[in-house]
């Protein structure tokens, strides 16, 4: 469950972002991440759950977005977003992709007072 492991990491930007914003309380943190990450929503909701425990985001909501993958192809130039995972090219058929996005694991936002 690597999940556990991305929220742990993020908690500590956001409890340092947090401080240095003077914010006694969050209410809410909003996540962007990109479908390459592979994250599962309820073990990341289960994650941040567990973390934010005995924090000033204790009472915090968790706003989940996905981010889909986009490729561009190398050899005809097409930029594309796949849903199913199949890494070609549907103009030519090439398989030299380029990631454009799809790969991001963003705090969009943290709010509170």
């Amino acid at each position: 469950m690597h999940e556990l492991a991305m929220v742990q990491n993020m908690f500590r930007i956001i409890l340092e972002v947090a401080d240095q914003n003077q914010l006694q309380k969050i209410t809410r943190v909003n996540f962007e991440v990109g479908k390459m990450q592979q994250i599962v929503p309820e073990y990341f909701e289960f994650a941040f759950e567990a973390t934010k425990e005995n924090t000033i985001a204790s009472e915090a909501q968790l706003s989940l977005s996905f981010i889909p993958i986009t490729l561009k192809c190398k050899a005809c130039n097409h930029e594309f977003t796949i849903a199913d995972g199949a890494f070609i090219c549907p103009k030519c058929q090439e398989t030299d992709l380029e990631l454009i996005s799809g790969n991001e694991l963003l705090i969009k936002s943290i709010e509170g007072d």
